[in-house]
This record gives C-alpha cells, structure tokens and sequence, in this order.
C-alpha cells in the first residue's frame, strides 16, 4: 500500500478454499495508511486489529450470523493472476512448504 501511494489497506478474514486468495469474505477491516506511515507502522496497526476481528468472525460463527461475500463481486478484490494461482495451487498440493 505505502509504493503504490494507497490511502488505505486491510485486513480480511475469507474462507479457505482450494485456490489462492479466492474464498468468500466473512469480515473486513480498513486501515487507514498516513502520509508518513512506514511498513513498521501498517504492522502495528494490523497487530491492533487482528484479533478484534478473529473474535468478531468467532462470535459472529457461534451466534450462527455469518454471512458471505463473494470476492469476485466485491469491490475491494484483487484479481490475483492466473500463473500465480497455479503455482500456489501446485505448491499447496505437493506439501512443498511443510519440507
């Protein structure tokens, strides 16, 4: 977010599904990037919402209200490319990172 001169960035909690990055939404957060925010400063205020938002996805579970949205029909997705999709699916399946 701080390269690419963004106003802000975010934290989102989605399903896990077979692909990189592609499953529904459960619950975001915006963080709002200052002028003069380092990649140490985004740090710090991520730390600050982490766990707001685990305990807000928990509760929202126990209660039976979480609802979905699709990354495809959001605003806020990211088309992640298709080669990068391969190879995190490629890695995933072989177990590379657990070697």
């Amino acid at each position: 977010g701080i390269i690419n001169d963004e106003k802000q960035t975010g934290i989102t909690a989605h399903v896990i599904d077979e692909d990189c990055d592609t499953g529904n939404i459960i619950e975001q957060v915006v963080i709002p990037i200052d002028l003069k925010d380092t990649g140490n400063d985004l740090l710090v205020k991520y730390h600050k919402q982490y766990f707001p938002l685990i305990e807000k996805v928990i509760t929202k579970h126990q209660e039976g209200t979480i609802t979905f949205k699709s990354q495809w029909k959001s605003n806020t997705a990211q088309s992640v490319h298709p080669e990068i999709q391969d190879n995190a699916k490629r890695i995933a399946q072989s177990g590379e990172l657990y070697k």
